[in-house]
């Protein structure tokens, strides 16, 4: 299969990938896909005042898949929860200049966007209880 010059770009140069320290409360993880199924991700996101401070990724599978680990992690520095909700499956597709044949790993990134937002959602939530 022949990539394009965005995908190949970020699959050489993935310098987000690995792994933050989990024991941060301000690092939230979002797992989607399955290895079992081609292509996994996880996601792992610093957020300091609903904004994003760090962001890296662990993928399994094919290089479009890890390109767009790479690709969200650059997309997710300096990003409110607002900005977020917004990336839509045509956005990633267009970065990455992907055929619509690879939108799974577009839902993918979304889906682990979404999963993030909602940890983040939900431990605003739980800060906001304890403060009243």
């Amino acid at each position: 299969m022949k990539y394009s010059e965005q995908v190949l770009t970020y699959f050489y140069n993935t310098n987000h990938a690995g792994l933050l320290d989990a024991k941060d409360p301000a690092v939230l993880f979002a797992k989607v896909g399955s290895a079992d199924n081609g292509d996994l991700l996880e996601l792992y996101v610093q957020c300091r005042r609903n904004v994003v401070m760090k962001a890296s990724f662990r993928a399994y599978g094919s290089v479009a898949m890890i390109a767009a680990g790479e690709f969200i992690c650059r997309w997710l520095q300096g990003k409110t929860l607002d900005e977020m909700v917004a990336l839509t499956h045509d956005k990633v597709l267009q970065a990455l200049d992907l055929s619509i044949i690879k939108i799974h790993i577009a839902t993918l990134v979304c889906s682990a966007i979404m999963k993030i937002v909602t940890l983040q959602q939900s431990s605003k939530d739980r800060v906001s209880e304890n403060v009243v």
